[in-house]
């Protein structure tokens, strides 16, 4: 009995020193990990343990992309958009006959534009009108004068009517334009200029008041060229909207009327009138 006690313990020993055999050598191996504090990491295949440095070097691997995985760059990077791209032509969209013309009345308003126009300010407006209408003509339709200009036109012709000379308003001819887009266009800047001048000759005077006294105290107060262009674009009668920057009190209707009433008994010539009486100022009857 006591022998069989022995070789029991005998195969115990023996079993727990090969148990321990994979330890050691571990051990031996790193050289810096304590038997006792060995970890092992589980393996979620198989459902047994693996030694932490075995688990590490999994992770590691894991961890790290393979060059299969990196981007490739075959392709340059594509150059960024030029400003030309990203803003398209404002005359693109427009019909081919006007485009034509568009085209010259921009060169014109960037190299001729202070020859037209009397002043910074006049010429800052028109350029600002036309570009919001992606610069299409105002008086002309496919190269044609449309009946907004023809409109205008007869108007200006009438400028004596409100004691101007009707010289001064001078409206291009589109009929001699012939066909060349560059000659419509200049036609078409100079009929704009034309209406601006006669506009503000109308509601302000052809020259300050203070040319002929300074004890005038009237205001002159000119229109604003864009909303000159404007009225004139949205009205239905052209001719009217450009006579409604004339005075509308009724003193001046009256004057005007007179005018008319002189110019009718004289032939209806729109020359200059004979002299009349010799104004005088009176504190106690206004002129």
């Amino acid at each position: 009995m006591s022998d069989r006690r022995f070789d029991r313990v005998i195969a115990v020993s023996m079993l727990a020193l090969m148990l321990a055999m994979p330890i050691a050598g571990l051990a031996q191996e790193t050289g810096s990990v304590d038997p006792g504090k060995v970890t092992a990491a589980p393996n979620a295949a198989v459902g047994v343990e693996q030694p932490q440095s075995e688990a590490l070097a999994r992770s590691a691997d894991t961890a790290s992309p393979s060059p299969a995985s990196l981007p490739t760059s075959s392709a340059p990077p594509s150059a960024p958009a030029t400003a030309a791209e990203q803003k398209p032509d404002p005359v693109a969209s427009l019909d081919p006959a006007d485009r034509v013309i568009a085209e010259k009345i921009r060169d014109l308003l960037a190299t001729k534009a202070d020859r037209i126009f009397a002043s910074k300010k006049e010429r800052s407006a028109v350029e600002a009108y036309y570009q919001n209408r992606n610069l299409a003509p105002f008086w002309l339709d496919k190269g044609i004068e449309n009946a907004r200009a023809k409109s205008v036109i007869a108007r200006l012709k009438n400028s004596d009517a409100d004691g101007l000379d009707p010289a001064d308003y001078k409206a291009p001819n589109f009929a001699m334009s012939g066909v060349a887009a560059e000659a419509l266009a200049e036609a078409e800047l100079k009929l704009t200029q034309t209406v601006l001048t006669y506009a503000r000759h109308v509601q302000a005077g052809r020259f300050p008041y203070g040319r002929i006294s300074h004890n005038i105290e009237l205001p002159q107060a000119p229109p604003e060229p864009a909303d000159v262009l404007s009225r004139i674009a949205g009205a239905t009668d052209a001719a009217k909207a450009l006579d409604d920057f004339s005075p509308q009190h009724e003193p001046y209707r009256k004057l005007k009327a007179m005018l008319a009433q002189l110019r009718g008994k004289s032939g209806g010539s729109s020359g200059d009138l004979s002299e009349g009486p010799v104004l005088s100022y009176s504190r106690k009857t206004q002129m």
